[in-house]
Parts: structure tokens; C-alpha cells; sequence
């Protein structure tokens, strides 16, 4: 009879975490071909299939797809409501209404058909760039909530128009609270004057008791989650086919905000809260995230997107009213809190000067990535079809590769080779020694 046995030798586990570009200029064909990438450095890491290499003791592993915004599944084993501001405690949860008491999580209840789906919005501040857990007030995480943006009666709208947004004829009072007929003096349903545009677009009654068309997932769905990732975050989990299926889902849609996508990765990654908890699998039970500098895991985040920061839509886009789509930073011209920290001259000059928000979305991607690369989580970025300056710079260092873990990828074909570079360099390095 013969006997044979395996022998494994730990060397330095992993908690990897994929950060990937969700976002509509991804498209059906290269959203395939990232996809296709991402299961390929999987199956490079785990040494075999998801048929074959379901899970291992010394992989945990997780998603966080990202556009415009990040989406949190709220039906997660370690989600929890406390995280997430559902009474307006954090300034940015009342920036869209023109009623102080509104705030976004109300907006969402006042609808009849469709609740909050998990999308979140930026943090304020510095809490927009840290790992800082969720207790209060602005350290809360606000719901993402796109306000419905204007019409006119000439059937121009701006992008993401859900609700009838126009005082019409009779001065029906289905834009501005308590309107009657006597005080519709001045507002013209065709005006593009920024009073108008701002009275309609932050008029709460709007919402009060309406049914929107349900959530789809094409790129053009507008509504509350218009220019959110369609897909949701995969928290770390020794459970590989969770992740696999997260990839899957992966759709094209929105703008691109690297920061948040980051930001969320690593929170994703750290052993604070809001994410906590690695998720069990057949063989292998929920336990905690690894702290920072542990002797025995270590924490690697790859990092692709196939386009620099842009909320312009496709960097052509302005909107008359908010400067840019609406993004987790909010907009663009926002004269309150202005997450991507303009000044007021900025914002008056926003549309002969729309790349300050790229410029301080680059900023902000900037110093989330030192904060990461600071707690020792490596970072590999991956440029897919631009070759990036702030990818490079985000990039840990490599003495092996032009002093960064950073690569072009051209095309499909290259992306597929690099990101099984990739697995392999993390399975050699980081995983476990087999014979």
C-alpha cells in the first residue's frame, strides 16, 4: 500500500483585498477582461480552482468594487445600522434639502418603494482619508442619497432627474414645500437661473410618499444611487467563493473617486471598526482581522482602475447647478462643506476651472494611500489602459520593479498577465510552501 502526505509550511499568511474600477468607462468588454484578471490572480494565490482550492488557513480575502461611490452590503454577517447615520448627527447627512430637519437616511424613508441600498458617502475631513471607527457625529458613515435634479418644460433635465422637479401651470405643489398658486410669481419651469435649479433640486416634498422606478442594473438607472457602485463590498472571508461571486457581479457604472474605493479597502483591512471580523468557511471559523504590524499576517491591497479621478461624467460634463455628478464627496460647486475641500473662489470660477476636483481628489487618493501604506499594507496598482501618475505614486515600493508595485496594463491580454504576476508574487512570498 502506498502512503503519501503533504506537507505545508506556513510562511507569512495574507489578508489581500482586491480594490477594482467599477466605473461606466469599464464598459462590457473590459469589465469582462478585469474580471477574467481577478479570477486568474485568485486562482494563482490559492495555488488552484475555486472547484479545487475552495478556502485555505492562510488566506482571507475580500472585494470593494468602487465608482462614484462605495456599496456596503447591508445584508453582511458583520454589517451593523450603528455604523451608519440614520438621524442626521454628521453635517454631511443634510447638505441636499432645503428643510434643516431632513437629512439622507429621512429622505430614504420618506419613499414609499425603495430603501436604502448600502451606498455611503465620503466622511468630512479627515475622517474621509483614516480608518477612524464609526462612534458619532461625523465619524458615522452618512447613506449616499443623489438628490433628484431638476427638469424644465423643454424636457432639458440635468443627469440623474427621478421625480417630477418642476412647478408646472397650475402651481401644483410637487416642487417647493407649501407653494401655492399667489407665490409661484417668478418661478419659470423652463428657468436655468440657480435659484430656481437649487429651490427645486432641495425642495423636500418631492419625496414625501413617492414611488421611483426600482434600480436596474444599467449604467443609465437614475435615482438615490445614481453614480454608486452597482456591486457590493466582499468583507475579508476565508470563504474564497464569496469573492469569486463578488466579482461576478461586477457592473460598469458612474464616475471614478479612487479615494473612496481605497478608503473602504482599507477600512476593510483594519482591525477597526466598522469591519472587524473575517468571515468563516467550511473548515474554517469567523475570527477577527489581524492588527496592524502582526508577526504573522500580512496585509496586501491590489489596486485597479482604468481611468484618473473624474466626477465630470466622462471628463466633459458640467452640470449648471452642481459643477459635477454627484459623487460620495457630494458636488462639485457645493458652497457648504465642500468635501473636496474648494474654496469659494474655486467654486465661483468652477466652470472655466472644473479639473480642481480631480486635482483634489488626486490630494485626497494621495494621502489615504500613505495612510495605508504607514499601518504596513502593501499596495499594488494597476493602471488598466492609463498609465497614471497618482497610481504610481500610490504604489508601495519595489527595489525589484522600477522601485514601485505599480504596472501598465495596455490591454485585456496585459491586464491578465499582470494581475497573475501578481498572485504569483503574493503566493511565493506571502502564503505557504507545499511539497
Amino acid at each position: 500500500m502506498n502512503i503519501t502526505s503533504e506537507i505545508k509550511k506556513a510562511a507569512t499568511p495574507v489578508e489581500l483585498m482586491l480594490v477594482m474600477d467599477t466605473t461606466g468607462s469599464m464598459g462590457t468588454t473590459y469589465m469582462a477582461q478585469a474580471k477574467t484578471a481577478a479570477h486568474n490572480l485568485l486562482t494563482k494565490v490559492y495555488g488552484g480552482t475555486l472547484a479545487t482550492e475552495p478556502e485555505s488557513e492562510y488566506i482571507r480575502v475580500g472585494l470593494v468594487p468602487f465608482s462614484g461611490a462605495v456599496r456596503l452590503d447591508t445584508a453582511a454577517s458583520d454589517f451593523n445600522m450603528s455604523w451608519i447615520d440614520t438621524t442626521g448627527a454628521a453635517a454631511v447627512s443634510k447638505l441636499n434639502f432645503s428643510n434643516s430637519a431632513w437629512h439622507n437616511y429621512m429622505a430614504w424613508t420618506q419613499l414609499l418603494n425603495q430603501p436604502w441600498n448600502g451606498c455611503v458617502e465620503a466622511r468630512t475631513g479627515s475622517y474621509a482619508t483614516d480608518d477612524t471607527a464609526p462612534g458619532s457625529g461625523n465619524t458615522l458613515f452618512t447613506p449616499y442619497f443623489n438628490p433628484d435634479e431638476p427638469t424644465f418644460s423643454n424636457s432639458t433635465s440635468l443627469p440623474n432627474n427621478y421625480l417630477n422637479s418642476y412647478i408646472g401651470s397650475t402651481g401644483t405643489p410637487n416642487e417647493t414645500t407649501g407653494i401655492t398658486t399667489a407665490n409661484c410669481t417668478g418661478w419659470s419651469s423652463s428657468s436655468t437661473s440657480t435659484a430656481n435649479l437649487t429651490r427645486r433640486q432641495n425642495n423636500v416634498s418631492k419625496y414625501i410618499a413617492k414611488s421611483i422606478t426600482a434600480e436596474t442594473n444599467a449604467s443609465s438607472s437614475t435615482g438615490p444611487w445614481f453614480n454608486c457602485a452597482k456591486s457590493k463590498l466582499v468583507s475579508l472571508t476565508y470563504d474564497r467563493s464569496k469573492v469569486e461571486a463578488g466579482i461576478d457581479a461586477m457592473t460598469a457604472n458612474g464616475s471614478t473617486v479612487i479615494p473612496e474605493g481605497l478608503a473602504w479597502g482599507w477600512r476593510a483591512m483594519s482591525p477597526t471598526a466598522p469591519l472587524t471580523t473575517v468571515g468563516a468557511s467550511t473548515s474554517f471559523p469567523q475570527t477577527t482581522i489581524a492588527p496592524y504590524g502582526d508577526a504573522r499576517w500580512q496585509k496586501i491591497m491590489v489596486l485597479m482602475s482604468d481611468g484618473e479621478n473624474d466626477v465630470l461624467s466622462n471628463g466633459g460634463q458640467l452640470s449648471p447647478l452642481n459643477g459635477t455628478w454627484y459623487s460620495a464627496y457630494g458636488r462639485g460647486k457645493a458652497a457648504t462643506n465642500n468635501r473636496f475641500g474648494l474654496t469659494s473662489t474655486q467654486i465661483s470660477n468652477f466652470s472655466s476651472n472644473p479639473g480642481v476636483t480631480a486635482t483634489a481628489l488626486d490630494t485626497k487618493m494621495a494621502a489615504i494611500c500613505d495612510n495605508i501604506k504607514a499601518q504596513g499594507i502593501i499596495i499594488y496598482s494597476v493602471g488598466f489602459r492609463v498609465n497614471s501618475t497618482a497610481m504610481q505614486n500610490c504604489a508601495s515600493p519595489d527595489t525589484n520593479v522600477n522601485n514601485k508595485h505599480y504596472s501598465y496594463a495596455a490591454d485585456g491580454v496585459a491586464l491578465a498577465a499582470v494581475f497573475s504576476h501578481i498572485g504569483e508574487n503574493v503566493s511565493n512570498t506571502s502564503i505557504y510552501l507545499s511539497k
